[in-house]
């Protein structure tokens, strides 16, 4: 280790350990008094971005829905939203409110990624709509999602891109059938060709082997679709409500964002390490996006409002992230192989739309070597020896919260240099991979605990 990072290091050690909090557990099933520092950190912050170091794992989930009842419970939150599909959430939307539907059918169709499948999500949806039932509730919890709809790249997602496509059309043949027959003519030839597989393992034809022409006048038509919604407000209003209009126009403006996605995919598509690196572009559009939904989250819930976020770290991030990567023969001295591309991430704009409004959380988790999970990405492997998660597993406390934002010069200066956060993750063609930036300046807080497990999935049941 440097000498440099030691002294650091030590500084750092004294600084946690006597300004830390100590969280007892993250089941939210036990007493929520221990949330309460965080609370005081948190403070009349309206928005609260709590990161997840990695998808798919039990300990992050659990903590979520902790910290949710105590900022509804405590706080007087009004709302959660996560990444996942802003199309798909709101039937989530709608059934937390007391709409109709069965469990099953909502976890599985809507969520994105296929994290319906996780138990902790049905707990999260399963409390939203008994809280929502209590009568003495004078105002709902509500469940939104903000990622782009469709999943892009998990070819294996309940709902596939074509999700918002096919929820404006049927609005359309609510409101206005014959516009929607049109419509449902321009994108026939379309709708079964829009899944991608990030893999190259999907069969038949997906949006990889549409040519240029085509998907210009995929994108024309979407376009004219959204414009559509937009310019008949008043009739469309007047034949639906105002809230079924407001998020029809939604899916519309969800539509164009996985148009845009979709445009970075290389024609041809194969799982390789030159085309993976052209799609790192769609990443940015992406976070751009999912900042652009939350705005429209945020501003849905009104000024007295307040929003929990939740999400991966690197899209919550301040900052701009970095993504690092290198061939795996060149791991033992990574720094002259390694290819590094910043992305702008949701955090990034969000922290510049909603300043002090806003309190970030980072999770590090000091053990993130998993066994096997189900995940859209690929999953954590360890981490590198001076990475932040393995600094912070040094301070020897199980799970803790510290307020970054209160660290001395000295420590300040450490947590401000762009480190390793999380695990390291396989790419194609032999490269491996991790996440770079600054802790102290992409977060306000840092969430510790010392392991997490997998997620088993939602078993079977007859509702």
């Amino acid at each position: 280790m440097p000498t440099e990072y030691r002294t650091g290091y030590d500084g750092f050690l004294s600084w946690a350990r006597q300004e830390l909090r100590a969280l007892r557990t993250v089941s939210a099933a036990q007493s929520l008094i221990d949330l309460r520092p965080l609370g005081e950190m948190i403070g009349d912050a309206r928005i609260v971005a709590l990161g997840e170091a990695v998808h798919g794992v039990c300990e992050p989930l659990e903590l979520r829905n902790r910290l949710l009842k105590y900022l509804v419970t405590e706080m007087d939150f009004t709302a959660i939203a996560i990444e996942s599909g802003l199309v798909e959430g709101q039937r989530v939307h709608e059934y937390v409110r007391g709409g109709p539907g069965s469990l099953r059918e909502v976890m599985t169709t809507g969520f994105g990624w296929n994290f319906g499948e996780l138990v902790q999500n049905e707990a999260l949806v399963t409390w939203l709509r008994q809280i929502n039932a209590d009568p003495a509730r004078v105002r709902k919890v509500s469940f939104y999602g903000f990622d782009i709809p469709g999943s892009p790249g998990d070819s294996s997602a309940t709902c596939g891109p074509e999700v918002a496509l096919m929820e404006a059309l049927k609005y359309l043949d609510r409101v206005d059938p014959r516009a929607g027959a049109g419509f449902r003519g321009r994108l026939r030839g379309f709708l079964p060709r829009l899944r991608f597989d990030y893999h190259a393992r999907l069969p038949g034809p997906g949006y990889h082997v549409l040519d240029a022409a085509e998907r210009d006048t995929l994108t024309g038509a979407i376009a004219d679709l959204t414009c559509l919604i937009e310019r008949n407000e008043k009739p469309y209003i007047d034949a639906s409500s105002f809230a079924e209009y407001d998020w029809a126009k939604r899916v519309g403006v969800g539509a164009c964002q996985i148009d845009s996605w979709l445009r970075h995919v290389p024609h041809g598509w194969r799982a390789t390490r030159e085309q993976v690196q052209r799609l790192d572009r769609a990443s940015d559009v992406r976070d751009r996006a999912q900042a652009e939904n939350i705005e429209w989250i945020v501003k849905r819930e009104g000024p007295d409002g307040k929003v929990l976020l939740f999400a991966h770290n690197f899209h919550l991030s301040g900052q701009p992230a970095a993504r690092s990567s290198w061939p795996l023969q060149a791991q033992s001295d990574r720094s002259d192989d390694a290819a590094t591309v910043r992305h702008e991430v949701a955090g990034t704009y969000l922290r510049r739309r909603y300043g002090s409004q806003l309190v970030s959380i980072a999770n590090l988790i000091g053990d993130p070597t998993l066994g096997p999970i189900r995940s859209p990405v690929p999953v954590a492997l360890g981490s590198d020896e001076e990475s932040f998660d393995t600094l912070f597993s040094s301070v020897g406390v199980p799970q803790f919260v510290l307020d970054l934002r209160r660290a001395p010069r000295a420590v300040a200066r450490l947590l401000q240099e762009e480190r390793q956060l999380g695990g390291q993750f396989d790419l194609p063609d032999g490269y491996r991979g991790c996440i770079q930036l600054a802790l102290g300046q992409a977060f306000d807080i840092a969430l510790y605990m010392d392991s997490a497990l997998p997620v088993q999935p939602v078993s079977t049941r007859a509702d």
